[in-house]
């Protein structure tokens, strides 16, 4: 299996090398095209003469804030999660699960659009993506009403590299080698005539080097005598993965009022991790009421395809547009999972080996109309129209016995499903601008029909029905051109998902049961900004307050009842905060450049029902700081750090966390054509231990993971061609709606 995905890897790096190959790149003086071309006699030499300068990393407008890869000098040898940690209001802990303004609920996008890659397994995707393959990073603060309402922490969306000139080819291959593994990747683009192509094959591998986490838990029913606490330690390897991905993006432009794109993608995602796992459990005196020790196989694979077709016309002038788009993705997936509880004392269950056989598929589809029109210098209109229909079947059958050539199915633990997701939504924004003073309002309608349906008998069906209405406005004024003041109110939702909503009572787990809600409503998060930002001097940078506040929050409710441990939602949580961020950027000189975000927010969190009646405020704090310089002999040195505290909800705390990185790397060649880089991250100390605890008056929950949080990655680019114009894009893009998107703040 492995062989077969390297050759296919190899076989995808070749093709656009042979390609390129045979390309003949165009003559200078026949450059460009219907007018594109550049007169050779207008253009002069200038031998003495240099100006060198540079862009900056970090900048906001403040609805939107922008990281450029592109300018780290780290993305040589670092994939795009590495990145990602240094960008202002993105935290990442040590199990690389990802916030976005400190929420777990945010929406993913790849060059605007859904990318069945990221939703179907985000943080594979990340771990592999090579960074040298992006050109910046968006977090979307605001994004009105043209995005999906979807996403309380706004929206991720990450941008791939793109060429500038008009003709010819490029090629880029990258090799990272590091202390997870390594990976190379190729990124080929060419242009001939008007039809624009590239392609951009990678494998990455984390199974060379062997790096062992553990995990410990623990449960705690306060009301039970005998069976008080749950103890569970566990031994794997972690970064224990192999991916292979391509992706491929087509434009052709028939001529200036008509453009049609293509875009595909593929990925292959296998891991195997084999653990021993202790599960111990103790009265309320002590004793010890029962143990298990367990040897696990555990085998899984994953493999997604997607693409979409967009058509754009202009009606008359380049600002008055008209997109049609459809977007199609699938993701299956296969797991499998054999238990061995080798030693037992007491135990609760009469079985030795226990199997689980695990298969599913999704396919979302996705049409998506967009208009466009700036009506006269003052006024534009944007409106639109978008289907959504997620479809996700699985198959989960349960095994036991007492031998491993003797298992037998137990036809009460197998589950067969469809679960589906509809959405159709509908837009408009209204832009208005008179000089220094500008202003957008808009309002986003969505109606979500979703449930599920069960293939086996014993189960009922269930749908529910969501009806959202989110609206938005902004109004800034321009100071001066590089400086302005702002103020903008943006409603936000998080619709609870189908686990949270289906009323299935799953008691698969000893001592413990877990059921959603199906009267759950979508969260509604509305929130006030004021930002003031300037990038008119060396020092540049902005500063906002913001206010918000939430009164159906989805909360997760532990509890204890008749000697079991309980889990459930409801839609009881209030939540209101304020928050103030300053973000600065220094360039003193064209070689030196640092960077300051910081963020300071109290929150005040209540819940008043049956199920739960509490009351919390606290304190959160984000800290990032980043320096580069680059030394006459073109090396150029970049050291980064960040910190922020404990997130908590109404009954859940997770710990503080901290993460810093050493970058050094130096160009060669003409036209820095080849790129030598080494980074280290967390070095002291190696090993981190970081976890959660969630707890009410009846029962508690525990969990830490102790894993090695150091890394040392080597990294080689090498470029040749002369790329002068990638593949251009429909100027509305397809947003989908985000499977990888977290239903809830906090765990």
């Amino acid at each position: 299996m492995h062989m077969t995905r390297i050759a296919l890897f190899i076989a995808l790096i070749l093709l656009p090398y042979l390609y390129s190959a045979a390309l003949e790149p165009a003559p200078a003086d026949s450059v460009g095209g219907r007018g594109e071309g550049i007169a050779t006699d207008s253009i002069s030499t200038l031998d003495e003469f240099v100006v060198e300068t540079r862009k900056k990393l970090v900048k906001s407008d403040g609805a939107t804030l922008t990281y450029d890869v592109a300018e780290d000098p780290e993305k040589d040898s670092s994939p795009i999660i590495e990145i990602l940690r240094k960008v202002p209001g993105v935290t990442i802990d040590a199990d690389d699960n990802i916030k976005v303004n400190g929420q777990s609920n945010f929406k993913v996008l790849m060059n605007g659009k859904e990318d069945p890659m990221l939703t179907s397994d985000l943080k594979s995707s990340l771990r592999s993506i090579p960074a040298s393959t992006i050109q910046r990073i968006e977090v979307i603060k605001e994004p009105g009403a043209k995005y999906d309402a979807e996403g309380t922490g706004g929206i991720l969306n990450i941008v791939t590299v793109s060429g500038k000139r008009l003709d010819g080819y490029m090629v880029t291959s990258n090799l990272r080698f590091g202390s997870s593994g390594f990976d190379i990747s190729a990124n080929a683009r060419t242009k001939i005539h008007n039809v624009t192509m590239s392609i951009q094959p990678f494998y990455s591998n984390g199974q060379i080097y062997h790096k062992y986490l553990t995990q410990d838990s623990e449960r705690e029913n306060k009301l039970s005598e005998t069976d008080r606490l749950l103890k569970s330690h566990r031994r794997l390897r972690c970064d224990n993965y192999n991916y292979t991905g391509v992706n491929f993006n087509a434009s052709w432009e028939p001529d200036t009022l008509n453009l049609f794109t293509l875009s595909l993608n593929f990925s292959d995602n296998g891991t195997s991790n084999p653990f021993v796992q202790t599960n111990e459990m103790f009265a309320a005196d002590g004793s010890l009421t029962w143990l298990i020790k367990r040897r696990t196989k555990s085998r899984y694979n994953g493999t997604s395809a997607g693409g979409m077709l967009s058509y754009q016309h202009t009606l008359g002038r380049q600002d008055h547009t008209i997109v049609a788009s459809y977007n199609f993705g699938y993701y299956g997936s296969d797991n499998f999972t054999l238990i061995d509880d080798y030693e037992r004392y007491n135990a609760p269950t009469d079985y030795i080996f226990s199997k689980n056989d695990s298969k599913g598929d999704s396919m979302p589809h996705t049409i998506q109309l967009d208009y466009t029109n700036k009506i006269n210098g003052h006024y534009t209109l944007e409106a639109g129209l978008k289907g959504y229909f997620y479809t996700n079947t699985s198959n989960d059958r349960a095994f036991f016995g007492l031998s491993e050539e003797d298992l037998i199915e137990n036809q009460a633990q197998h589950m067969k499903l469809t679960q589906f997701r509809d959405i159709m939504a509908a837009y408009t924004t209204v832009s208005v601008k008179y000089g220094s003073l500008s202003g957008r309002a808009g309002l986003r309608y969505e109606h979500t029909h979703m449930g599920i349906r069960y293939k086996v008998a014993g189960y009922d069906n269930f749908t529910s029905n969501l009806n959202d209405f989110v609206p938005n406005a902004s109004v800034s004024y321009s100071l001066t051109e590089a400086s302005s003041l702002r103020a903008a109110y943006q409603m936000r939702i998080s619709r609870p998902g189908l686990g949270t909503l289906n009323p299935f009572v799953n008691n698969f787990s000893q001592g413990q049961i877990s059921y959603g809600n199906p009267d759950l409503e979508s969260e509604k998060l509305h929130n006030l900004r004021l930002t003031y930002s300037n990038y008119d001097h060396p020092l540049t940078g902005e500063v906002s307050a913001n206010y918000y506040f939430q009164r159906n929050g989805i909360t997760d409710i532990i509890f204890s009842k008749d000697g079991v441990i309980n889990t459930t939602y409801a839609n009881v949580g209030k939540e209101k905060g304020f928050s103030a961020d300053l973000s600065l950027n220094w360039n003193p000189t064209s070689r030196f450049s640092c960077d300051l975000w910081t963020s300071a927010t109290y929150e005040h969190l209540s819940a008043d029902s049956e199920l739960l009646s509490t009351k919390k405020h606290y304190w959160q704090t984000f800290f990032y700081a980043g320096a580069n310089y680059t030394f006459p002999c073109k090396i150029r040195v970049s050291l980064w750090g960040n910190y922020w505290t404990a997130w908590q909800d109404l009954q859940s705390k997770g710990e503080n966390s901290y993460y810093y990185g050493l970058g050094v790397s130096r160009s060669f060649l003409k036209d820095d054509a080849l790129t030598l880089s080494l980074s280290a991250q967390n070095i002291v100390p190696a090993v981190r231990t970081n976890g959660y605890t969630q707890e009410s008056e009846t029962a508690r929950v525990y969990s830490s993971t102790r894993r090695p949080y150091w890394g040392v990655n080597l990294g080689v680019s090498f470029r040749f061609g002369s790329l002068k114009q990638d593949v251009k894009r429909t100027a509305n893009k397809i947003e989908g709606e985000s499977e990888a998107s977290g239903s809830s703040k906090g765990n």
